[in-house]
C-alpha cells in the first residue's frame, strides 16, 4: 500500500507526464501541419516546373524549326549564288573572248601605221593613232584585271602556294614591259640583291599584279625614271615601284591608304582613287600576307611599297 505522500508524488507525476504527452502531440500537429504545407507548395513547384518546362520544349521545337527553316533558306542562298558565280566567270570569259579577239588584229594594224609601214602620216593621223592605240589597251588591259578580279573572288582556295623568288618575278615583268619602256623614251632603274629572296606565294598572280603596277608607273610617267628595287629589310622583303609622274593629291593618296588598311577585301570599293587595279592588290596582298603602301609628292612621282614575309 502506498502512503498519501506517495499517491500524491505518483499524482504529480501522471499530471506532468501526460502535460508533456499533450505538449508534444501540439508540437507535432504543428510539424504535420507544416510538412503537409511545405508538400502543397512543393506540388505546386512540381506544376509551375512541369509548366515552364512544356513551355521550354515548344521553344525548343519552334527554335529548331526556324534553324531548320533558316538552314535551308542558306543552303539555297548559297546555291544560289555559286550559280550566280559560275554564270559570272562564263559572262566574263565570252566578254573576254569577244573583245580580245577583235583587238588582237586591231593593235597589228594600228602598230603598223603608227610605224609607218602602211604609209607616210600627218602629224595629225600620228596624234590620232596614238590616241586610239593607247584606248585599245586600256579595253584590253581592263578585260585582263576583270578575268583577273574574278578568279581571285572565285578561286583563292585553289591557288598553288609555293617558294617563289622576288627577283626572278621581277626580272621577268621588266622583260615584259621592255616594249613599253622603248615607246615612251622611259628608263628603268633596277636594284635587286644578287642572293635569292624567297617567299610562299602564287607565282603567276603576283606576276600579274607587280606587272599591272609597272604598267601604271609608265602610264604615270611621261619622260624621266622608274626605279624599280627589292630589299631585305629585317624578316620582310620590300619591294618599291617609284615613277616620276605628276604624283597624287593628299586626299586620294589617303583614300587609298585607307583602303588597304581596312579589312573587308569581298567588296568591290569604287571612288575617285579607288580602280579595279586597286582592289586586285588589295587581294593580293591579303592572299600573301603582304603590307602595302602608297607614297606621293605632287610633281615628285609615286611610290608603292610591297612588304612580304620572307620564308623562314
Amino acid at each position: 500500500e502506498f502512503s498519501s505522500n506517495e499517491l500524491k508524488e505518483i499524482s504529480r507525476t501522471f499530471i506532468q507526464s501526460f502535460q508533456r504527452l499533450k505538449n508534444a502531440e501540439k508540437q507535432l500537429k504543428m510539424h504535420l501541419e507544416e510538412m503537409e504545407s511545405m508538400n502543397e507548395e512543393l506540388q505546386s513547384s512540381n506544376q509551375q516546373l512541369e509548366m515552364v518546362t512544356a513551355e521550354l520544349e515548344e521553344i525548343k521545337s519552334n527554335l529548331e524549326r526556324k534553324v531548320q527553316e533558316k538552314t535551308r533558306v542558306l543552303e539555297e542562298t548559297y546555291k544560289e549564288l555559286e550559280r550566280s558565280e559560275a554564270i559570272k566567270s562564263s559572262f566574263l570569259q565570252s566578254i573576254s573572248h569577244e573583245f580580245k579577239t577583235p583587238l588582237t588584229p586591231l593593235f597589228g594594224y594600228l602598230k603598223l601605221m603608227k610605224n609607218k609601214e602602211l604609209g607616210d602620216l600627218t602629224p595629225l593621223q600620228e596624234q590620232s593613232l596614238s590616241i586610239m592605240l593607247a584606248c585599245a589597251e586600256k579595253i584590253y588591259n581592263t578585260v585582263d584585271d576583270l578575268i583577273l578580279l574574278t578568279k581571285l573572288d572565285a578561286d583563292a582556295e585553289n591557288f598553288l602556294f609555293r617558294d617563289v623568288d622576288l627577283n626572278i618575278i621581277i626580272k621577268t615583268v621588266i622583260s615584259r614591259v621592255e616594249k613599253e619602256l622603248e615607246e615612251k623614251r622611259i628608263k628603268v632603274q633596277v636594284s635587286i640583291p644578287e642572293i635569292p629572296i624567297i617567299i610562299k606565294g602564287e607565282q603567276l598572280i603576283l606576276i600579274q599584279t607587280i606587272l599591272h603596277l609597272v604598267r601604271n608607273a609608265i602610264k604615270y610617267t611621261n619622260e624621266g625614271i622608274i626605279y624599280v628595287s627589292l630589299t631585305q629589310e629585317d624578316s620582310s622583303a620590300v619591294l618599291r615601284i617609284k615613277d616620276t609622274g605628276q604624283g597624287m593629291p593628299e586626299k586620294v593618296l589617303k583614300e587609298i591608304n585607307d583602303f588597304f588598311i581596312t579589312k573587308n577585301i569581298y567588296t568591290i570599293k569604287r571612288g575617285e582613287a579607288i580602280t579595279v587595279g586597286l582592289n586586285i592588290l588589295k587581294r593580293v596582298s591579303v592572299l600573301h600576307n603582304c603590307k602595302v603602301n602608297y607614297k606621293s609628292e605632287r610633281g615628285k612621282g609615286t611610290t608603292v611599297e610591297l612588304s612580304f614575309p620572307i620564308k623562314s
